[in-house]
């Protein structure tokens, strides 16, 4: 997951994700950091980008939403 994240979005870093079962449909939140001098267009678009590859790369997701924070300087690894 953060592979899709970096890989799809650049000057976008995966800070935290939590995952939910529902049935058989798994539902994703992640929060993802950027460039804090980035227009909020610019990091919108990012954000859509990685909600769309989510989706696109694992088909059971059900849903995947995305939360923006301005990058604080320090890339934080997490254990998925």
């Amino acid at each position: 997951r953060r592979r899709t994240a970096s890989h799809h979005a650049t000057n976008a870093f995966e800070a935290n994700e939590s995952t939910r079962l529902f049935g058989s449909k798994i539902y994703v939140d992640i929060e993802i950091a950027v460039n804090g001098e980035l227009s909020l267009n610019k990091a919108h678009a990012i954000a859509e980008e990685v909600h769309l590859s989510i989706e696109k790369e694992f088909p059971h997701v059900k849903h995947c939403m995305v939360h923006v924070n301005p990058f604080d300087g320090e890339e934080k690894d997490i254990d998925l």
